[in-house]
């Protein structure tokens, strides 16, 4: 089992339609998996701050296994920070390709 990011960016405007985050690394045990600790860093950092700014703008779904992050409206800096936060897990899963896969969905 591996960590897996879905995302899907609009054809025309390349803002991000949704991005979903589920599974476990498995790089470790629980504790000491240092995969995990960097994607959960990444991702709840980006949504503590999704959360303080852009409440109203995005919708966040949170399950045992996987988040998802729904933007509601076309806001240029809601959709820098969750490139930003694309950007830090795909360095992630360059260092770490077993254990976090990022797949981009077709428009």
């Amino acid at each position: 089992m591996t960590t897996e990011v879905i995302y899907k960016l609009n054809k025309q405007t390349e803002n991000f339609e949704y991005i979903t985050i589920k599974g476990h690394a498995n790089f470790a045990i629980k504790g000491e998996d240092i995969v995990c600790a960097a994607i959960s860093a990444i991702t709840n950092g980006t949504i503590n701050f999704l959360l303080q700014h852009y409440k109203e703008e995005c919708e966040i779904k949170k399950f045992p296994v996987e988040i998802a992050i729904y933007p509601r409206k076309n806001n240029q800096d809601l959709q820098l920070c969750l490139k930003l936060m694309i950007y830090q897990l795909k360095n992630v899963a360059n260092y770490y390709p077993k254990y976090l896969c990022l797949i981009k969905e077709k428009s």
